[in-house]
């Protein structure tokens, strides 16, 4: 599951050249997430993500360049917001319901566009 993730992580991520370390920006990371339709008018809404990634990803007052680590720690907050109940019984099946209902089905669009 996690080189899935990652397979995510990189058709939405960005090269530093100074350092030669892959990361994702906090827009970019919004995007994907607007991809993926995880935001909804209840629960997972930009300014709820806004707060979860900037107590995830904060350096020097500002999220500029999100790690893959930081991406991962973000996805399981994530699956918090949009299955509470869930979450509270079993962290990980709320986590593979994020990933299988919304996460996976977004790296499956890119790829099948991608062969064609």
């Amino acid at each position: 599951m996690k080189v899935r993730l990652k397979q995510l992580f990189l058709n939405y991520c960005d090269f530093s050249i100074e350092n030669g370390n892959l990361f994702i920006t906090y827009t970019n990371f919004m995007k994907l997430l607007k991809d993926a339709s995880v935001f909804d008018n209840d629960r997972v809404k930009s300014t709820n993500l806004n707060l979860l990634i900037s107590s995830e990803c904060l350096t020097t007052n500002t999220v500029k360049a999100i790690t893959f680590e930081q991406f991962l720690n973000c996805i399981l907050r994530i699956s918090e917001l949009k299955f509470p109940t869930l979450y509270n019984k079993h962290q990980k099946s709320a986590l593979n319901s994020l990933l299988h209902q919304y996460l996976l089905p977004l790296l499956e669009r890119i790829e099948s566009a991608v062969e064609h």
